[in-house]
């Protein structure tokens, strides 16, 4: 949480925004016990139409609303009314455009639906001491989605001159330019302490400026730039040295702006806020590469390799790849046009996923395999040449152009087995015909490409195999909890259903008697108020009334608990790790499974505090589940199963023991096999284990099992707490 930055503001006023009318007055009605004047609206458009007149000190908002939500609302209100304390309200997943919009200071304070009253009144306290960066959970034990960092906007401020580069002592040489001096500051540090020489300049002319009076090792310069622009300076710099490692940065998240840095010569990119330990990889792989290439301008054709296997190595992304592909290509062999066409799915058809120089964007243009020069090409895995436009070559008919190629090369990029897709390049105004090495460079750079694709589409095929295994295994699951979770839900919602009707009769009689003190015409009836109190059980009401009201709450929190850790367990996991206490985790994955649990064993708790694991938490409760329901399914009646937790030497071990039928070292041997199972059929599918397994390997844990036939058995798990490379380890 940030310290105050400023003196505290007094909040008076605050506008809340929500298109649901009941959330609206919800919201009000607490925040007008709290003292503060409260003004709701229905829509974005009519809190923006109220902006205009007056300004609230507090503006909180809704995130999921029709026609304007609330992330676009408040980026509205931190541009035109920047001193408008932000407060977004969310019920909803907590996605990547929110967790950017948190990053970058949109949204100072998030807080959850269904919210409790505590976290308003917490809410108003962070809005006046101005912290940015909070997250106000539904209840103390609620997993963060995100490392939610506290965030403050830098202060634009006069930007510096160029820094003076130290003595030429051996170290790389990075220049930053950018125009926000608080950018090059922090990186100005980081770079000092990771070993490099940081150069920093706050303009394009300035970045210019000290690549010709400084040796330059890389490049990292902002694209986002006020008039002179970063692709400019990309540009510029391809001119000045064509083999310098530019790392391209922005804070705005656009891919048409990511593949134009790319086509002006950027070797890397990064969004803001910067991944520090990526970006230190490839500072370094840059440094070694450029020096690498700059000795090796005499032989481009491995200038080009370096450059497209260094792409490859480096896991650009694969839209990203096929347009540098395609930029080396049209450099090197100096053509002035290029087009990349690629199989589709069902191999039938080339399909255009790149281009570069031609007159219009032909970008998803289709060619059946064998027809014209690229499905020739593909269809035969043989590269052509294409001199003018010739009438009578078929492979030309039925084409439409605005200018017509002098010389073309067409090459087959070649995979394994057979061509998987054709780069076409063009010189529109040369007759010189591309050359043996031209032809050679471009097999080359083209099947390396092509061998990746297919390697990277292997890995993606087989990812895709194991998540509809991990999905079809936690439908499963939820399948056969479906009737416990409906019984653990309907449990608390009949006492919370039965006490709303016994509040209601309570608040029934309370009304009586103040209809008769306090009638809406004419004078008190203390008479009959008295004969209406005569008649209530005032001894009931007083003991059962705040009973009642702590028994729903409770009912309600239950409920809200279930929700969240099924939610937690159902969601799909995405490809971006989650800060996780396990703790919290396997008992979001007792609550689960308690329908089971209680009726033959009971849980003991042995944890010990952790910290926090990098993780996919909806796959570790996967995990937890299936070990926990093999614990249970194991106990015949009356059992017990402890479950610890503790942390050292860089690893979190849980384990779960069951006193149930125990395994024999024959049983034991196969636990892991697909399919096999000792429980009776139709009960499980034997893939259980063999699923976890897969999941501890994508995290590079350990899982082993201790079994003794008729005392039970201990499964463990040991997981690092900060993923490294490696397998996994089976005992």
């Amino acid at each position: 949480m940030n310290t105050p930055n400023q003196t505290e503001r007094e909040v008076r006023n605050v506008f809340l925004v929500d298109d649901e009318p009941l959330v609206l007055r919800a919201l009000a009605r607490v925040l007008r016990g709290e003292g503060y004047q409260i003004q709701t609206f229905p829509s974005a458009a009519k809190v923006l139409e109220a902006l205009s007149e007056s300004q609230p000190e507090c503006l909180i908002s809704d995130y999921y609303m029709p026609q304007m939500d609330g992330l676009a609302l408040l980026r509205q209100v931190q541009e035109s009314y920047p001193e408008v304390a932000r407060v977004l309200l969310t019920g909803g997943h907590m996605d990547e455009h929110l967790h950017q919009a948190f990053q970058q200071g949109v949204v100072q304070v998030l807080i959850r639906k269904p919210w409790r009253t505590e976290s308003l009144r917490e809410l108003m306290d962070h809005v006046r001491k101005r912290h940015t960066g909070i997250f106000l959970k539904q209840w103390e034990n609620e997993r963060t989605p995100y490392p939610f960092p506290s965030i403050k906007p830098p202060a634009p401020e006069v930007p510096p001159p160029i820094a003076p580069a130290a003595a030429d002592d051996g170290r790389p040489v990075v220049l930053v330019v950018d125009d926000q001096a608080e950018f090059c500051r922090l990186m100005e540090a980081w770079l000092q302490g990771k070993g490099f020489c940081p150069i920093t300049a706050a303009s394009a002319e300035l970045g210019l400026e000290a690549l010709r009076s400084h040796r330059v090792d890389v490049v990292i310069a902002d694209i986002l730039m006020p008039d002179f622009s970063g692709i400019h300076l990309l540009k510029a710099v391809r001119e000045m040295n064509a083999h310098l490692p530019v790392v391209a940065v922005t804070g705005m998240h656009d891919h048409n702006l990511v593949i134009e840095a790319f086509r002006a010569g950027a070797s890397s990119f990064f969004f803001k806020p910067l991944d520090l330990a990526e970006l230190e990889v490839v500072l370094r792989r840059g440094v070694d590469l450029g020096r690498t290439l700059s000795s090796a301008v005499q032989k481009p054709e491995l200038a080009a390799l370096l450059e497209v296997e260094h792409a490859i190595a480096g896991g650009l992304e694969t839209p990203l790849l096929l347009d540098l592909l395609l930029q080396t290509l049209v450099r090197y062999t100096r053509a002035e046009a290029g087009s990349l066409l690629l199989l589709a799915a069902d191999g039938r058809t080339l399909e255009m996923v790149a281009s570069l120089g031609l007159e219009t964007d032909q970008r998803w243009v289709k060619i059946e395999v064998g027809d014209r020069v690229a499905g020739w090409v593909v269809a035969h895995n043989e590269p052509q040449v294409v001199l003018g436009s010739d009438p009578e070559d078929t492979r030309l008919r039925g084409l439409t152009r605005a200018r017509t190629p002098q010389v073309g090369l067409v090459l087959p990029m070649r995979g394994r087995e057979k061509a998987i897709g054709a780069v076409c390049l063009t010189r529109f105004t040369s007759e010189e015909v591309f050359s043996r090495d031209d032809l050679e460079l471009g097999l080359l750079l083209s099947g390396e490409v092509g061998r990746a694709l297919e390697n990277r589409r292997a890995r993606e095929s087989h990812a895709d195999q194991e998540r509809e295994m991990l999905r079809r295994d936690k439908l499963m699951t939820l399948g056969e909890m479906a009737s416990g979770l409906a019984h653990e839900i309907n449990n608390p919602l009949g006492f919370v259903s039965s006490n709303l009707t016994s509040l209601q009769d309570y608040l029934t009689d309370l009304l009586a008697v103040v209809e008769r003190l306090s009638p809406v015409e004419g004078a008190p009836d203390i008479e009959a108020a008295q004969r209406v109190l005569g008649e209530i059980n005032l001894e009931l009401l007083r003991s059962d009334l705040p009973q009642c009201l702590k028994e729903t709450q409770d009912g309600v929190r239950r409920i809200m608990q279930i929700v969240s850790d099924l939610r937690s367990f159902a969601r799909e996991d995405n490809d971006l790790m989650e800060n996780a206490d396990l703790n919290q985790i396997m008992d979001g994955a007792v609550n689960i499974l308690w329908n089971q649990i209680k009726y033959k064993a009971e849980i003991r708790r042995e944890y010990q505090p952790l910290p926090v694991v990098t993780c996919f938490p909806s796959q570790i409760g996967q995990v937890f589940i299936n070990l926990l329901s093999n614990a249970v399914q194991a106990i015949e009646h009356e059992g017990c199963i402890r479950l610890r937790t503790s942390a050292a030497g860089g690893l979190v071990r849980v384990e779960v023991e069951d006193n149930g039928r125990g395994m024999t070292p024959e049983v034991k041997a196969h636990i892991f096999d697909p399919f096999f199972t000792t429980k009776p059929r139709g009960v499980g599918t034997g893939l259980g284990l063999k699923i976890v397994r897969k999941i501890l390997k994508r995290h590079n844990g350990r899982i082993g099992a201790d079994s003794i036939v008729g005392k039970g058995t201990t499964f463990w798990v040991e997981l690092p707490i900060s993923p490294a490379s490696g397998g996994i380890e089976v005992d």
